[in-house]
């Protein structure tokens, strides 16, 4: 899938969450929406969950462009070969978590393996 990086416990934790929401069939959700990527989703969930003492720590998300580098991946419409255009059909039909790239990433990351 990519060059494995160390990943963090909080990247991990949102990977986890959002395989789970996907697992129970997209429902309605106080964080993850099935209109928007994953950068929206992970941005989100960082603004949803700060630490009360600190606020949010947007950590995570460059941790995952530095996944999506890794990975050979442009940061930009990252699981849609054809760019923006086939995104935005998604996001339209809200059919972005329908994506066997994103759902194939999701998938590899809610279970990180220890890099070799």
């Amino acid at each position: 899938m990519s060059q494995d990086l160390k990943q963090s416990q909080e990247l991990t934790n949102f990977y986890k969450d959002i395989q789970q929401w996907l697992d129970n069939g997209r429902r309605e959700h106080e964080v993850f929406r099935s209109d928007q990527g994953l950068c929206y989703n992970l941005n989100h969930y960082i603004d949803y969950i700060p630490d009360m003492t600190t606020g949010p720590d947007y950590s995570a998300l460059y941790e995952f462009e530095s996944q999506l580098r890794a990975a050979g991946l442009p940061l930009f419409y990252p699981f849609n070969e054809g760019g923006s255009q086939f995104y935005f059909h998604e996001m339209v039909n809200s059919t972005i978590f329908q994506n066997p790239f994103r759902l194939a990433w999701v998938k590899h990351h809610a279970t990180p393996q220890e890099p070799v």
